[in-house]
């Protein structure tokens, strides 16, 4: 955001940029300026002091009034630390921020400016801001066991992480001990360390447990290799058409299916007349559980009318078909 050009100098020093640090835990950025005109061998400064503005700019850094030299002491400006001079063309330090922009909150700006020191005066940027970020997620969850047939549904166990700004865990339902976690296979959201699940009770099904935390950042999930079966083996995998979510739908829904093995998919739409309205999917799938999305139209892009349409899954010669519901 600086407002002078490679090379070009003033009495001022003139900020380049206010960045993130990254693969940090947030609260810093690396701020980056040019070199005053004074700052030369033999010239007058001998460094140079950083400020920030005391309260952060949640929304934008338009509000952030424009540089002066009476700026230091104004309320609201915070002295940071100083930078010593060595007659560099470009200085930069990482400084700490007031805020994190996250996921869940948005961005949260920081202001500063540098005001290059002599013995006689000092000479200030113009203001300059940015943001800082939270770029690592918590831990993976460990000891993750399943216990399988419990009677009152499979029960999930797993350790608590270490993190300060550990939010939450999330956990994922699916058909394959490796599938991908998704919006789709997410079943819960806790701060527990167990969960019972109120849907399953029996081996059909596999699960996968994540942590994130306050900024929005998510662990990679526990690896199948992690997981602990107590009761029933789970059972191989099957033919599945999934019920459609949701349903009635308008103006679209996800259509989830299981597949056993590898190889071509289609997924038909007809209307109750048995005439065909849509082909879905009609690709060559991994084995595991995926999902397709419909969004009301047919092959022609149209908008169907309201009532009653079937879905047809069809892989290696087995058939399986759903009722599905348009309302307008």
């Amino acid at each position: 955001m600086g407002a002078f050009g490679l090379g070009c100098y003033d009495d001022k020093p003139g900020i380049i940029g206010v960045n993130d640090v990254g693969n940090d835990q947030g609260r810093q950025v690396r701020l980056t300026w040019y070199r005053s005109n004074e700052d030369s061998i033999g010239g007058a400064v001998n460094g140079y002091a950083i400020y920030r503005r005391q309260d952060a700019y949640a929304a934008s850094p338009a509000a952030i009034p424009s540089s002066g030299r009476e700026l230091a002491a104004l309320p609201g400006w915070d002295y940071v630390t100083t930078i010593p001079n060595r007659w560099d063309n470009v200085y930069q330090a990482v400084v700490p921020t007031l805020c994190d922009s996250t996921i869940t909150a948005g961005e949260c700006w920081s202001a500063f400016f540098v005001s290059a020191l002599t013995p006689t005066g000092y000479y200030d940027s113009p203001v300059d801001s940015g943001y800082s970020k939270d770029n690592l997620a918590p831990p993976t969850p460990t000891s993750f066991a399943v216990s399988y047939n419990t009677g009152s549904g499979n029960r999930l166990v797993w350790d608590a992480v270490a993190a300060n700004d550990w939010a939450g865990f999330r956990v994922y339902r699916g058909s394959t001990p490796g599938f991908t976690p998704s919006p789709v296979t997410l079943v819960q959201t806790t701060t527990q360390t167990t969960w019972d699940d109120p849907s399953y009770d029996g081996g059909d099904v596999q699960y996968r447990v994540t942590s994130f935390d306050i900024a929005g950042n998510e662990s990679e999930p526990t690896s199948s290799t992690t997981v602990t079966v107590v009761g029933n083996t789970p059972q191989p995998l099957k033919l599945e058409l999934g019920p459609n979510v949701p349903n009635p739908f308008n103006p679209s829904t996800t259509i989830p299916f299981t597949i056993p093995s590898a190889g071509r998919v289609t997924i038909t739409i007809y209307n109750v007349s048995g005439a065909r309205v849509r082909t879905l999917v009609n690709a060559e799938y991994q084995p595991g559980t995926h999902s397709a999305v419909w969004d009301g139209r047919n092959d022609a892009g149209a908008t169907v009318g309201s009532g009653v349409y079937l879905a047809r899954l069809a892989h290696a010669g087995a058939v399986q078909s759903r009722k599905m519901v348009v309302t307008k």
